[in-house]
């Protein structure tokens, strides 16, 4: 019987153990992705205008927390800048960014809104999407584009808001996100 115990003992604390493996892997793998993102940002002023590969082969169990990672390490900054995942057959997820020119970025973002607005100010629509096909993988898209458009237009005191859209085809249901403008009165 003590036998028994002992070797119950010696399992849960070899459990324990692994445990604490996978949790330093874990941090370890979360700070090389800190100091990636760090590099990059240092490097910005010369990066800009084309999509750089922020992480490779992303470790799909840690994305909730890279994803907090990247928010936190990026969305605070005053430049403007998108991230994208794609997915690769045989290299899996890869998370991607791109920096772009503050200048040319606002009056482009400018010029969208602003095509936006007017169309949807001649079909009448009260909520006006600026973007409505955004894949459901790339929820930080979505996020920088709506961080972008609060910092262009701060001073018109717009609100843009993301909605997860509901799309069906033959094969089912899927999502996508979606970022738009709300011209509807408060009631």
């Amino acid at each position: 019987m003590e036998h028994l115990i002992q070797k119950y003992e010696s399992i849960i604390s070899s459990k324990e153990e692994i445990s604490d493996i996978i949790q330093e892997k874990k941090k370890k793998y979360l700070d090389d992705i800190i100091l990636q993102i760090k590099q990059l940002v240092k490097k910005r002023l010369k990066l800009k205008n084309k999509y750089y590969l922020l992480i490779k082969k992303v470790n799909i169990t840690y994305l909730k927390d890279i994803n907090l990672i990247i928010a936190k390490e990026l969305f605070d900054t005053n430049f403007f800048f998108n991230i994208k995942s794609e997915y690769k057959l045989f290299n899996g997820l890869n998370i991607y960014i791109k920096f772009y020119d503050d200048i040319i970025y606002e009056n482009k973002i400018k010029k969208r809104f602003n095509k936006k607005i007017n169309e949807g100010i001649k079909k009448n629509k009260t909520k006006i999407y600026l973007y409505d096909n955004i894949a459901y993988k790339n929820y930080l898209r979505v996020l920088c584009y709506q961080r972008n458009y609060n910092i262009i237009f701060k001073e018109k005191d717009y609100k843009f808001d993301i909605m997860r859209l509901k799309y069906e085809d033959g094969l089912g249901e899927f999502y996508k996100y979606g970022l738009f403008i709300n011209f509807e009165e408060d009631k």
